[in-house]
């Protein structure tokens, strides 16, 4: 199963988005609050996140499974018994970002939410342009 999206946003920002586990709920719907690993994000980064699906919550683990800057990222999640696998691709549409997520054959796969995604990237530009700039101090004479 296949969701793909044409975000306009650059490549750098669309997977640095898809490729950091806190961000997860921006683009699947069932996940929750995220606790991050040690570390740096690479291959084997473990974490933790809320999972609901069909009216219950549990906690599921996480790893990434793949890092491929900035173009590939892979997580297996552990929701309950099942384990599921996505694997993110981003290729650069001009000025915009091709997003693919990709799940293996699954009789019950993963909720993916791509527009969900572009919302919350908008959301963040947004806080970005409103701000403040930090103010400047001047030096004692």
């Amino acid at each position: 199963m296949d969701d793909n999206a044409v975000l306009d946003y650059p490549l750098a920002v669309v997977f640095g988005h898809l490729s950091t586990p806190r961000y997860l709920g921006d683009w699947l719907p069932q996940a929750g609050a995220v606790e991050d690993g040690p570390g740096p994000v690479d291959v084997g980064h473990a974490f933790s996140v809320r999972f609901s699906s069909d009216g219950s919550e549990g906690l599921a683990q996480g790893e990434l499974i793949a890092y491929e800057p900035p173009s590939s990222v892979g997580y297996r999640l552990f929701v309950g018994p099942r384990p599921h696998v996505l694997r993110v691709t981003c290729t650069n549409a001009g000025p915009a970002t091709r997003a693919r997520v990709h799940q293996p054959d699954d009789p019950t796969p993963l909720v993916v939410d791509l527009a969900r995604l572009g919302r919350a990237l908008q959301a963040r530009a947004a806080r970005v342009l409103v701000e403040p700039a930090p103010s400047k101090t001047e030096a004692p004479a």
